[in-house]
């Protein structure tokens, strides 16, 4: 890489037949932007990127955008903590095990893109400190069964694909809990909570205060595993959620009936149930004046839909029950 590479501000490095990652592009002093493509029918670029020497991450101080997505990657060097201007950096599509604690010194970070890491386990303790963090993305990260306590630190998160709690016991690390979401007052888009069967307080699940996430479009509300506890029915009683909601999945509720808050979704268009084995009636879902889509599936205890479900509004023919 020659001298006149030195000032520029925008690098993509798409892979060509035997190439090596130029180490020389650590010259490049100033560079904002730095794009590495490439794609699965190919060998990876920087599959080996934990032997590039750590003066890389030293040097590319002015950093602000870094997209390694789709690389293979299975280790991020605890370097990457050097680029303290970084807003942007995309490592979606790779078999991280786990992430650095480093990487939570990114404080002027924006978006952090995670999804599809499909061997991801846990996220660094010090997430917390990432105050300035806007977007993070880990849909697809089925291994991720736990957040760490703190996530509740990031009151400018908009984006959250999902929220993990579990049972207190189950991790040596402190996790998140579920009034952690109390404070995400800016969420919006799409949102899955899982691990909701370990919820027994009714108290804790009302602190959350979904009611006030007024920009949430979807919501999944899923109780896996069915614990039995009893306290079912008054912990998604607690999760009043707000009115403008469009979209509800609730899915493994151990409860027999269903929150009556549901009847207040007046905007909601999409409402899915699934696997409630224990439900045996379901509210009066015909004075949703928006409804349009109503999936049924797994309630196997669910006998009939009578007239007092049916309502005068909705059309019987938008109902599927599979």
């Amino acid at each position: 890489m020659g001298s006149s590479y030195k000032m520029k501000r925008h690098l993509t490095l798409v892979r060509a037949e035997d190439v090596r990652f130029p180490t020389s592009i650590a010259n490049v002093e100033k560079l904002h932007s730095f794009w590495v493509q490439s794609f699965y029918d190919t060998p990876p670029i920087i599959s080996e990127l934990d032997r590039i020497e750590p003066d890389l991450f030293h040097r590319l101080a002015c950093l602000k955008a870094l997209d390694l997505s789709r690389n293979r990657l299975g280790e991020l060097p605890k370097e990457v903590g050097k680029l303290i201007s970084l807003r942007y950096l995309n490592l979606s599509h790779n078999p991280f095990w786990e992430l650095p604690s480093t990487l939570c010194d990114l404080y002027n970070l924006q978006t952090l893109k995670l999804s599809a890491c499909d061997h991801l386990r846990k996220l660094p303790q010090g997430m917390g400190k990432l105050v300035n963090l806007r977007h993070l993305e880990i849909d697809c990260t089925d291994s991720l069964k736990t957040l760490p306590k703190g996530i509740g630190n990031l009151s400018s998160l908009q984006t959250l694909s999902k929220f993990v709690i579990v049972r207190a016991s189950d991790g040596e690390e402190v996790t998140c809990t579920l009034e952690d979401l109390k404070y995400l007052k800016n969420l919006r888009g799409c949102l899955k909570i899982e691990g909701l069967g370990y919820a027994t307080n009714a108290d804790e699940a009302k602190r959350a205060e979904l009611s006030e996430k007024k920009h949430l479009s979807d919501l999944h509300l899923d109780f896996k595993p069915m614990a039995q506890t009893g306290s079912e029915g008054k912990v998604i009683e607690a999760l009043q959620l707000h009115p403008g909601l469009q979209s509800l999945v609730i899915s493994s509720y151990g409860g027999t009936r269903f929150p009556n808050w549901m009847v207040s979704l007046t905007n909601l268009r999409k409402l899915s149930l699934q696997e409630c084995q224990n439900c045996t009636i379901l509210p009066p879902l015909g004075r949703l004046p928006s409804l349009v889509t109503l999936y049924i599936d797994g309630l196997h205890n669910l006998k009939s839909l009578g007239l007092e479900f049916l309502g005068a509004t909705i059309n019987t023919s938008k109902i599927y029950h599979s």
